[in-house]
């Protein structure tokens, strides 16, 4: 079983235009890094945001849209909700919402 922790938290930010550098991004990259990837991406507060979906087929690491108290795991990808703000605390995330 791998550390419970990751080595590194990696925030990626983007835009509405961002999708395809997000793909080649996850589609260059190993998925054993020990990093946790956090993607912030502009989109609209109501929006039914799909990121999560279309990036699982890029890579082999667990991809989520992040949720209160949920713990941020190496090797792992999580997805700002949309119409909310995302904090760290004590290595977990904290959703605050709406913005």
């Amino acid at each position: 079983m791998g550390a419970l922790h990751p080595d590194l938290i990696v925030g990626i930010g983007g835009s509405a235009g961002a999708l395809n550098a997000f793909k080649d991004l996850l589609d260059a990259m190993p998925s054993n890094t020990g990093f946790a990837f956090v993607i912030i991406s502009h989109m609209n507060p109501i929006a039914i945001s799909q990121l999560a979906e279309i990036l699982l087929r890029l890579t082999k690491m667990t991809i989520m849209v992040a949720s209160m108290g949920m713990p941020i795991l190496p090797n792992h990808i999580y997805i700002i909700p949309p119409d909310s703000d995302l904090y760290i605390e004590k290595n977990n995330f904290k959703v605050i919402s709406p913005r």
